[in-house]
C-alpha cells in the first residue's frame, strides 16, 4: 500500500501513521468539516484485486460496524473507498490497551470488571447480529482504567474471515483463535466467547496458554491440544474463577457458555464469592520463566525474558551515548536485530499500565514486582507518560530503554527524538530520526512518517526534505507536492516552495496526473496565486479527474479572484460528476449566503444535511444562517433535532451549547459542556468554553477551577491559551491573564489578540 500521509481520504487529512498490523494500516487524521481528528484504518487495496467479493462483503459488513452503539464499544463514525483502496473512520482515543496489562496475573475484582464490560459490548454486539471474530487484549484501549472499548468489529470476517492467505498470514490472531474459527468453519458468538475466554485466562495467569514457533503451530494447539489448567499456572487462582475459565475454553461450541453475558455472570459471581481482602490483590506472578511468543497478522515477535538484576538505566547510558555518533551510526544491538528480521508497529497511548496500579504500591489492583522489570509497553507508556507531564529527562531514558528491546520499531524511535526535542535537543532529536528511516531508507512511508514528526516539532525544512525523499522514493505520493510547499512556507522559504511546484509542473509525468495537479493547485493557493492555483485545477480536470477535489479548489481559486458567481458555477458543474459530494452543497450554502441569497443558502444546507445527516456542521451553519434571519426559534429547534438524532456526536452538543452562550442563556449550556467534558476529558477547549459560561453565571470560584483544568490540557495550542487569558481577565485575574498572553505569543507571535490582552494588563 502507498503511503498516505498528507493526503485528504474521503474529507479526512492524513496526519500521521499511529499503528500497523497484518490487516490493517491505522492513521490519525483531521476531519476540517467538523473540526475534529479521527483515528482511520486503511486496507490494502489487494484485499480488493485477489478477492472479487471483497469490496461487496467490506460494505455490508462496515455498516454494520457502524451502527453498533454502545458505552464500551469504540464508534466507527463512517467508511468508503476510494481506488479500490477502503478505509474505516473511527473515533481518535488516546488511551493504552489491556495488552500493556498482560505478562502477571491481575487481581479478581479489576480482572471481572473489564471482563464484564467487555461482555456487555459483546452481547449487544451479538443481539445485532455481528460477531467480533478477533478479540484480543490490543483490541481492549483503556482511555480510563474501569473504561474498557472494545474496537476492530468484524475486520477479520472483512478480510476474509478465517482462512490463510497465500501469503501465510491469518485474519485473526491465533493465539486467541477458537478451534472452529482455526479449522476455517463458519463461527458464531460462541467463538468469540472462547476468545474472551483466553482475554481471561491471560489475565488471570499472566500468559497465553498455547505458544509455538509458527501462527499454524498454536492453531493446531487450540484444536487438539488440551488446555493447561490455570491453576498449574497461577496456585492461587481461585478454583470457582478456573470453572469459568475451563467452561469458556470449552474444545466444543456446545460446550461452552452459550451467551457471553453467562461468562460474566458467573465470572463475577466466583469473585463476588471470594473473601473481599483476596478478590483485590492479584496472585503471585509465576515463578517460571517464560518466552512470551507473540502472534499477530504482521508476524512473530519473541520476547526474552528480562533479567531481574538488570537495570534499564546501563542500556540507557549506552543509548544516550549512542546520540552522539554520526548520523546513520549503528550499535551492535542494532545489526542483531535486523539479523533476527524483528520489526514489529505498534500503537502507543497513555500510561494505562500506571493507571491501572502497575508499579504504583501497595494497594494497586496489580501485585507488585520488582522495579527493574518493565514489559517494553510499560517503558513506552512510563516515557510518554513522563513526557506528557512535561519531564523530558525523565522520558528520555524509558523510551531508549525500549528502543533497545525493540530494535527494529520506527516509532519507539520517533518518541525518543520527541523527548530529546521536549528536552532543548533539537540536534539529537534529528539524529535519532535518521536513525530511524536509515533503518528502511527505500520505504516511501518510513520517510513520511520521519516528516510528520519534523512537522509536529516544528522543524519545518527538515519535514519538508523527508517529505521530497518520500515522493522520490514514491512518485505515486501525489498528495505531497501541496504538504511540502506548505512545509517550506511555515519555514520562511517562499522561493523554495515555489521553485518546487514549478519544477514539480515541468515534469510531464506530473502535468497530466489529475491528483498530482490537485495537490499542486492546492500548493499555488497556499504561495497566494489563485491564478495559478485556478489554471493547475482545471489542468487537473482537463485530465480526467474522477474525485472531487480539483473542483473544490478550482472553487476557492475563483473565490479567492473575487468572483463569488463564477465559483457557485464552478461547484455546480462539480454537482454535475459527484452529486452526493456534501462539501459542494456547504460551500454553495456559504456563497449563497454572502451573495445575500438567503433562500437559496437555505435549500444548499438543507441538502448538506439530507444527504448526510450526521454531519453536524451543516446543522451549524444553516443554524447560523436561521440566527441571521432572526429565526432563533427555528435554529435551536434544528441543533435539538440533530442532537436527539445523534446524541453520540459531540459536534452537536458543542454547537447547541455554543447557540445558547451566543444567546445569553448560560444556565442552558453549561451541562451540555460537562457531557463534553465527560465525553473528552483531555480536550481543554471544553473546560475553557465552561469556564466562559461559568464566570458570565457569576460563579467565579468554578470558573477558575475549570481554567486551570484547561490549562492542565493545553498541549501546546496558543490559541487555547489566549481564550484562557480573557477568561482570566473577566475574573479580574490578569496575573495569570498575562502569564496565558506571553505563552500563546512564545509560541505564535501573530495573535493579535494576545498581543492586546498583554496591553491590556499592562504588559
Amino acid at each position: 500500500m502507498q503511503g498516505l500521509i498528507g493526503q485528504t481520504l474521503g474529507g479526512y487529512r492524513i496526519i500521521s501513521q499511529i499503528g500497523k498490523g497484518g490487516m490493517a494500516t491505522v492513521f490519525k487524521a483531521y476531519q476540517p468539516s467538523l473540526d475534529r481528528y479521527v483515528a482511520i484504518k486503511v486496507l490494502p487495496p489487494y484485499y480488493a484485486e485477489q478477492d472479487e467479493t471483497f469490496l461487496k462483503r467490506f460494505r455490508q459488513e462496515a455498516k454494520a460496524i457502524a451502527s453498533l452503539r454502545h458505552p464500551n464499544i469504540l464508534i466507527v463514525l463512517d467508511y468508503g473507498e476510494l481506488e479500490r483502496t477502503t478505509y474505516l473512520v473511527m473515533e481518535f482515543v488516546e488511551a493504552g490497551t489491556l495488552a500493556s496489562l498482560m505478562g502477571k496475573p491481575i487481581a479478581p475484582t479489576p480482572m471481572a470488571r473489564i471482563i464484564g464490560q467487555v461482555a456487555g459490548a459483546l452481547e449487544y454486539a451479538h443481539q445485532q447480529g455481528v460477531v467480533h471474530r478477533d478479540i484480543k487484549p490490543s483490541n481492549i484501549l483503556l482511555p480510563k482504567p474501569d473504561w474498557p472499548l472494545l474496537t476492530d468489529f468484524g475486520l477479520a470476517k472483512i478480510v476474509g474471515g478465517t482462512q490463510l492467505t497465500q501469503s501465510g498470514t491469518v485474519a485473526g490472531t491465533p493465539a486467541y483463535m477458537s478451534p472452529e474459527q482455526g479449522r476455517g468453519e463458519k463461527v458464531d458468538q460462541r467463538s468469540d466467547i472462547y476468545s474472551l475466554g483466553i482475554v481471561l485466562y491471560e489475565m488471570a495467569t499472566g500468559v497465553v496458554p498455547f505458544q509455538a514457533e509458527t501462527p499454524m503451530a498454536v492453531i493446531v494447539k487450540h484444536i487438539i491440544d488440551p488446555l493447561p489448567l490455570p491453576r498449574s499456572k497461577t496456585p492461587e487462582l481461585s478454583e470457582g474463577i478456573e470453572r469459568v475459565i475451563l467452561k469458556a475454553l470449552a474444545k466444543d461450541p456446545a460446550d461452552r457458555f452459550q451467551g457471553v453475558g453467562d461468562l460474566a455472570e458467573a465470572l463475577t459471581a466466583a469473585v463476588g464469592s471470594m473473601p473481599a481482602e483476596l478478590a483485590s490483590v492479584a496472585p503471585a506472578q509465576p515463578s517460571h520463566e517464560l518466552t512470551t511468543l507473540q502472534v499477530t497478522g504482521a508476524g512473530l515477535a519473541v520476547q526474552p525474558p528480562v533479567a531481574a538484576g538488570a537495570s534499564p538505566a546501563a542500556g540507557a547510558a549506552e543509548a544516550v551515548a549512542r546520540r552522539a555518533r554520526p548520523k546513520g551510526a549503528r550499535s551492535w544491538w542494532l545489526s542483531f536485530g535486523l539479523a533476527a528480521g524483528v520489526l514489529v508497529l505498534a500503537v502507543v497511548g497513555f500510561a494505562a499500565a500506571r493507571a491501572l496500579g502497575l508499579g504504583s504500591g501497595a494497594g494497586g489492583p496489580i501485585a507488585e514486582g520488582p522495579a527493574e522489570v518493565r514489559t517494553l509497553d510499560q517503558l513506552v507508556a512510563d516515557g510518554n507518560a513522563s513526557l506528557k507531564a512535561g519531564d523530558a529527562e525523565a522520558a528520555i531514558p524509558d523510551l531508549e530503554a525500549a528502543v533497545e528491546r525493540d530494535p527494529g520499531n520506527l516509532d519507539r524511535y520517533f518518541d525518543v527524538a520527541r523527548a530529546y526535542f521536549a528536552s532543548g535537543d533539537p540536534d539529537a532529536a534529528s539524529n535519532v530520526i535518521q536513525e530511524a528511516v536509515d533503518l528502511v531508507p527505500g520505504d516511501s512511508d518510513a520517510h513520511q512518517t520521519a516528516g510528520g514528526v519534523y512537522q509536529e516539532l516544528g522543524l519545518h525544512e527538515e519535514a519538508a526534505g523527508e517529505f521530497r525523499t518520500a515522493l522520490e522514493l514514491d512518485p505515486q505520493a501525489n498528495w505531497l507536492y501541496s504538504t511540502i510547499a506548505d512545509e517550506y512556507l511555515a519555514a520562511g522559504l517562499p522561493k523554495e516552495a515555489a521553485g518546487f511546484l514549478a519544477e514539480a509542473m515541468a515534469n510531464p509525468e506530473v502535468a497530466s496526473n489529475s491528483s498530482s495537479l490537485e495537490s499542486i493547485g492546492w500548493g499555488f493557493l497556499s504561495l497566494g496565486d489563485p491564478a495559478q492555483a485556478e489554471q493547475t485545477f482545471n489542468q487537473a480536470i482537463a485530465a480526467g479527474a474522477d474525485f472531487p477535489g480539483p473542483w473544490e479548489g478550482l472553487a476557492e481559486a475563483v473565490y479567492q479572484r473575487g468572483d463569488l458567481a463564477d465559483s457557485l458555477a464552478v461547484l455546480a458543474d462539480g454537482v454535475r460528476y459527484f452529486p452526493d459530494h456534501v462539501p459542494f452543497y456547504e460551500t454553495a450554502g456559504e456563497l449563497h449566503w454572502e451573495l445575500g441569497e438567503l433562500e437559496q443558502a437555505v435549500a444548499s444546507f438543507q441538502q448538506a444535511i439530507a444527504l448526510d445527516p450526521a454531519n453536524n456542521s451543516s446543522y451549524s451553519k444553516l443554524a447560523g444562517l436561521y440566527g441571521e434571519m432572526g429565526l432563533l426559534k427555528e435554529a435551536e429547534q434544528l441543533l435539538l433535532g440533530g442532537l436527539e438524532a445523534h446524541p453520540e456526536n459531540t459536534g452537536f452538543h458543542a454547537d447547541l451549547a455554543s447557540f445558547y452562550t451566543g444567546q445569553g442563556r448560560y444556565a442552558e449550556a453549561a451541562p451540555l459542556y460537562d457531557t463534553l467534558i465527560q465525553s473528552e476529558p483531555e480536550n481543554g477547549w471544553w473546560y475553557a468554553y465552561s469556564a466562559d459560561v461559568h464566570g458570565k453565571m457569576g460563579d467565579p470560584e468554578n470558573a477558575l477551577r475549570l481554567l486551570a483544568e484547561a490549562a492542565a490540557r493545553n498541549s501546546g495550542d496558543p490559541w487555547l491559551d489566549d481564550t484562557i487569558g480573557w477568561s482570566y481577565v473577566a475574573l479580574g485575574d490578569c496575573e495569570h491573564a498575562l502569564e496565558h498572553f506571553q505563552r500563546a505569543l512564545e509560541i505564535d507571535s501573530t495573535i493579535e489578540s494576545s498581543a492586546k490582552g498583554l496591553q491590556n494588563c499592562g504588559g
